[in-house]
């Protein structure tokens, strides 16, 4: 997976299983192979002229030419934006396999942050008010 910043963030699933947290940890392994089944693109998701395509295709010339990959076009707004929250959802999951990975080799590498009022350090979601940030600029399109 390539994340926003250009950089990748793939981590498998062995290594969730002997570092991660529970709930995480007994997450299912799937198997052997590829993982990322999640075939679709999105676009223009907050606007009438919303569409999804989506299927088995890869979007490759081997998989047109040889494997009979499928594509299906969705034109509806409705469902583009179910489709690109799943594609948020899929990031986030991605990118905390990258944040597992990167942890210090502790026991319990994920903590909670308290409150504001507890812990008097600045709320976690501050970053997402700063002005004129991509952040500020994600939450007020995906608020919506």
């Amino acid at each position: 997976m390539k994340k926003p910043d250009g950089s990748l963030g793939i981590v498998d699933f062995q290594y969730l299983a002997s570092h991660a947290p529970e709930p995480f940890k007994t997450e299912w392994s799937g198997g052997a192979g590829r993982h990322e089944h999640h075939k679709f693109v999105v676009t223009d998701f907050s606007l009438p002229t919303a569409k999804v395509f989506t299927g088995s295709c890869n979007m490759s010339i081997s998989g047109e030419e040889k494997n009979g990959d499928n594509l299906v076009m969705i034109e509806d707004p409705r469902v583009a934006t179910s489709y690109a929250i799943e594609a948020l959802r899929v990031f986030d999951h991605l990118e905390f396999r990258t944040k597992m990975k990167e942890a210090p080799d502790t026991a319990d590498p994920l903590t909670l942050k308290k409150p504001t009022a507890i812990s008097n350090q600045p709320s976690w979601f501050e970053k997402f008010y700063a002005e004129d940030s991509q952040l500020q600029f994600d939450r007020k399109l995906f608020a919506h």
